[in-house]
């Protein structure tokens, strides 16, 4: 593996190493023709391999709290709760906090959540174990990278959905009737 190693003066170098295994074809990243400022980080502009600095940026948030809960036997996903947001911009991206009251996993089981804006799953999909021989509840904080875009000025709805992905008949149950779950929904620009 070959490197490009910089010294510095007092005798300690720093060094750019080409991947660990062999790409499939010559790659070349272009860095940016600015510095960038404060905050900013580097990341791959909409040509790929020519890098730029933006800023990693919340422009939006939605706060919704719902007290209705949800249980399921099913292998398939089914819906429960809801949050709705309106995105200022069509390039933007999602980050779901998702703090359910209560999760429960029954014994020998494994739960897999994820959220749906209507057409596209969130990129994360959570997977989820009882949390003893016995089952039981949790309660989690979980969070999801919605990576997809969405129309801005227009109302988008995300819907959490949830499976038991061991099969048979383990119950999988989120929310708590009468006390409060809490979804974020934070718009990010990249």
């Amino acid at each position: 593996m070959s490197k490009l190693k910089l010294p510095h003066a007092s005798g300690n170098s720093m060094s750019i190493a080409a991947p660990a295994t062999n790409p499939a074809s010559d790659l070349e990243l272009k860095l940016p023709a600015t510095i960038g400022t404060a905050g900013q980080v580097l990341t791959n502009s909409s040509t790929a391999g020519t890098l730029e600095f933006t800023d990693f940026t919340i422009i939006s948030a939605s706060r919704t709290s719902q007290t209705t809960e949800f249980s399921t036997t099913s292998g398939t996903f089914q819906n429960a709760h809801t949050a709705t947001i309106t995105p200022k911009l069509s390039t933007s991206k999602f980050l779901i906090n998702y703090i359910p009251v209560r999760m429960y996993v029954n014994a020998s089981c494994d739960a897999l959540v994820k959220w749906n804006d209507g057409t596209n799953d969130s990129e994360s999909v959570l997977r989820l174990a009882a949390p003893s021989a016995a089952g039981g509840y949790n309660n989690p904080c979980l969070q999801f990278w919605h990576n997809s875009s969405l129309t801005a000025g227009a109302s988008a709805t995300f819907t959490c959905k949830y499976k038991n992905q061991s099969g048979g008949s383990h119950q999988i149950m989120l929310g708590d009737n009468g006390n409060e779950t809490v979804i974020i929904i934070m718009e990010v620009v990249l």
